[in-house]
């Protein structure tokens, strides 16, 4: 009875010594065949990329667990009882809530960066063109759905709202990464703007610049 498992291993082996053989003998008729049998060492080795593509886990991660926290504020349950980061701040400070939109926007920015990459970050027609179509259609969409939300176009029909910002958002980013190339002019561009937003809101805001009722931001909006 202990001489079974003996033979068997025995068995085993000499049919590997086979296997490794016939395939010695493929490799040298053919010589694009691998007589290695090692399996690839990562998972994006086993899967094929179609069409040059590839999806980031991390990203898409981020993104749904944003969008998921965007239904979640949205829909709380009741609005008579809803827990307290999942309101936006009534000015200053800062809630879980008031984190979505800064969420999205960083998504858009990482996105942007493997998207151009694929263009080497060269403004070109195709480029110009992706970027119009995306960023008209995203503010269309936010359009749309305040449309369907209020059921007028009357005269207080309110144009901004958060797609349409990520869209303008996206936009600028996106002229900015394709044509400011060097680290310096990004950072310049960014203090610009940040200086100009605050000098609007000084010199536009009446009393109380920062007030919430009468900041400048609020008076345009």
């Amino acid at each position: 009875m202990k001489s079974q498992p003996k033979k068997a291993q025995q068995k085993k082996a000499q049919r590997m010594s086979l296997l490794e053989k016939a395939c010695e003998k493929s490799a040298r008729l053919d010589p694009s065949v691998s007589v290695t049998s090692e399996e690839p060492k990562t998972q994006s080795d086993k899967l094929p990329v179609s069409g040059g593509s590839k999806r980031y886990a991390s990203l898409d991660a981020l993104r749904g667990l944003t969008i998921a926290l965007m239904i979640l504020v949205n829909n709380p349950g009741s609005w008579s009882h809803v827990y307290g980061p999942l309101r936006h701040a009534p000015w200053h400070g800062c809630t879980l809530t008031d984190l979505v939109f800064p969420f999205f926007l960083f998504i858009v920015g990482s996105a942007m960066y493997f998207s151009f990459s694929r263009s080497d970050f060269q403004f070109d027609r195709a480029v110009g063109l992706r970027i119009a179509k995306r960023t008209i259609l995203i503010f269309g969409i936010g359009l749309l759905l305040h449309a369907l939300s209020s059921y007028t176009f009357s005269s207080d029909f309110r144009i901004m709202g958060v797609l349409q910002r990520i869209a303008l958002a996206y936009a600028a980013a996106a002229l900015i990464v394709l044509f400011a190339r060097q680290r310096w002019i990004v950072l310049s561009v960014s203090a610009i703007l940040l200086l100009s937003y605050w000098g609007v809101l000084v010199l536009f805001g009446g009393e109380s610049p920062y007030a919430l009722e009468s900041n400048a931001v609020r008076l345009v909006d």
